[in-house]
């Protein structure tokens, strides 16, 4: 049978460990204030079971109210501590409103009376505040990373425990009207598998953490600097891996027309604000799942998938439209006529096959957009600001 007070004594020697570790990684991290939050629910918890472990011992409001308290401080920070993680605004007075709702209910009856009353309320809180936790965790897309599905999995657990826990509240209770939590070895099993649900959530938080940090330099080493689209690395890999779903897929490569002149005649910061100006045209004239990168210097790409010729090219024909009408608007500070900015693109449409190799795709889409940037070359040999479809042949695959 396990030692219940050892058990409690452990459980409060590892969040005190888990919190120094987790301000150390937030000394090291300091640009992730959600770091901090979870640091104090860390020491929270331990705060909470040391006064709640020394009822009888202490003054009975320190051992209730301010025990209980830190519990719900704690996962007050925990909630807090996602809002911050997530970059939504949060105050620490949201962390201190269920501890001061306590306090003052244990004032009156019957949580001024009855254990199970005010055991009852705790845990009724603290499901309040684990589901506001979960909310912020499915807010900002659990499935998306597996450290935050790992995280909504503890606190879901969280959460039903202390469901439980309501029903079986009177059963919590001793003669003394105090918690056998405590004192009873019987139900001691509580405090291993705080301890176990402890370690796992900290570990989920720092993995979180090391996730995003991880994905901004992904995305830094597969972002145009200047535009903010992908540049022909990200390009490449993303449009490699959309086309291994297989299934119809256009190519569209552009490439601006007389861009040595604007950077000759206005400069090439005016030459950068063009290219911005042609990033912003594509993404508010092609779809949310197009793929769109700069592949050079004025040369842009997208993958379309899933387009016919038709839909192809009407989105060809938004681009040009878009660039004509917004560089008519650019003022480039010289006075003069406004600037006359248009663009030559080819498309290539293929069907890609389902099933096949990384290999085979990848050996497809490097044809078909040679294919399209064959016909971008026709297009401009033959007078430019023109829309070039390249003829509907297969991709021959050479191993």
């Amino acid at each position: 049978m396990f030692d219940p007070w050892t058990l409690w004594a452990v459980l409060m020697v590892a969040a005190a460990i888990l919190a120094i570790a987790m301000l150390f990684v937030w000394w090291m991290t300091p640009t992730e204030p959600a770091l901090a939050h979870w640091a104090g629910a860390m020491g929270m918890f331990v705060l909470g079971i040391f006064c709640a472990s020394l009822r009888g011992q202490i003054p009975d409001f320190a051992s209730v109210e301010l025990g209980n308290s830190a519990m719900l401080a704690a996962y007050g920070l925990i909630w807090t501590g996602m809002r911050r993680f997530d970059r939504r605004a949060t105050r620490m007075i949201y962390v201190l409103i269920a501890p001061a709702i306590f306090v003052v209910l244990c004032q009156l009856p019957p949580l001024s009376v009855s254990a199970v009353a005010r055991v009852v309320m705790v845990s009724v809180m603290i499901a309040v505040l684990s589901l506001f936790s979960l909310e912020q965790l499915w807010r900002g897309d659990a499935s998306a990373s597996r450290a935050r599905t790992a995280m909504f999995a503890i606190l879901a657990i969280v959460l039903a425990l202390n469901l439980v826990r309501v029903l079986i509240a009177s059963s919590q209770i001793d003669g003394d009207n105090r918690v056998t939590l405590f004192s009873d070895p019987s139900v001691a099993g509580f405090g291993l598998v705080a301890l176990a649900l402890a370690i796992f959530l900290c570990f989920s938080m720092v993995l979180m953490v090391r996730e995003r940090t991880e994905m901004l330099y992904r995305s830094a080493a597969q972002r145009d600097e200047l535009t903010g689209l992908f540049n022909r690395r990200g390009f490449m890999e993303l449009s490699l891996a959309t086309c291994l779903s297989g299934g119809p897929i256009a190519v569209m490569i552009l490439d601006l027309d007389h861009f040595k002149a604007v950077n000759d005649r206005y400069g090439h910061l005016a030459g950068d604000r063009v290219l911005k100006l042609l990033a912003q045209v594509l993404r508010e004239n092609l779809r949310q799942t197009d793929i769109i990168g700069r592949i050079g210097g004025e040369e842009f790409a997208a993958v379309l998938p899933g387009a016919t010729v038709g839909i192809a090219r009407q989105a060809a024909e938004r681009v040009q439209r878009g660039l004509y009408e917004g560089a008519a608007q650019l003022n480039l500070g010289d006075g003069s006529t406004p600037l006359h900015c248009t663009a030559s693109i080819g498309l290539a449409i293929a069907s890609m096959p389902v099933g096949a190799t990384v290999t085979e795709i990848e050996i497809r889409l490097q044809a078909l957009m040679a294919r399209a940037d064959g016909v971008l070359y026709q297009a401009k040999s033959d007078g430019r600001n023109r829309i070039e479809v390249a003829p509907a042949e297969p991709v021959a695959i050479t191993l």
